[in-house]
């Protein structure tokens, strides 16, 4: 396991334990930006003594074992564990931690409130759509009953004329051959 393998398989752990799983919060929680963790995650960055000292005072990192592998992951004396309650039961969440924790939050809230605006809408579409087949339902059940009247002042003035016709056939002289 390379030194960028064994970075990102400890950051991996110390920030899923902390509930962070975006990389662009890891690099928030550690004041980098995402640039930047991406490129020592992705080997293109060196990894520097002062990017080794912050996550081994924040986090408890051993960077003897980020290096070379040799040693405990975590220094056994410094391991901060934020997520641990103390005694009296209270849990310690340092604040870029938290600060991020509010901004996923106040995302939520502006989704959710974008979300309730788009039903809106679509309700407001729904109730256009139902009135507009109901509109088209009447009109069409109209022209239905018009068209059924039609038929029938036909189908009667066929029968008058047919009527008249096999009258004025009965009348009429028969012819002589």
């Amino acid at each position: 396991m390379s030194d960028y393998e064994r970075l990102t398989s400890v950051l991996k752990e110390v920030f899923l334990k902390r509930g962070i799983f975006k990389k662009e919060d890891w690099a928030k929680c550690l004041g980098y930006n995402k640039g930047y963790l991406s490129g020592i995650l992705n080997g293109k960055e060196a990894i520097s003594d002062s990017f080794l000292k912050k996550i081994s005072d924040e986090f408890g990192v051993n960077p003897d074992w980020v290096k070379t592998g040799d040693g405990d992951v975590f220094l056994e004396s410094e391991n901060k564990e934020p997520s641990t309650p103390a005694s009296d039961g209270s849990l310690t969440i340092p604040a870029e931690v938290w600060d991020v924790l509010k901004m996923q939050v106040e995302g939520l809230v502006l989704k959710d409130a974008s979300l309730r605006e788009k039903d809106m809408h679509i309700e407001r579409l729904i109730n256009l759509l139902e009135k507009q087949i109901s509109e088209n339902k009447e009109n069409t059940e109209s022209a239905t009953a018009r068209f059924d009247r039609v038929i029938d002042l036909l189908e009667r003035q066929m029968s008058t004329s047919k009527k008249s016709t096999a009258k004025g056939d009965a009348g009429a002289p028969a012819e002589v051959g």
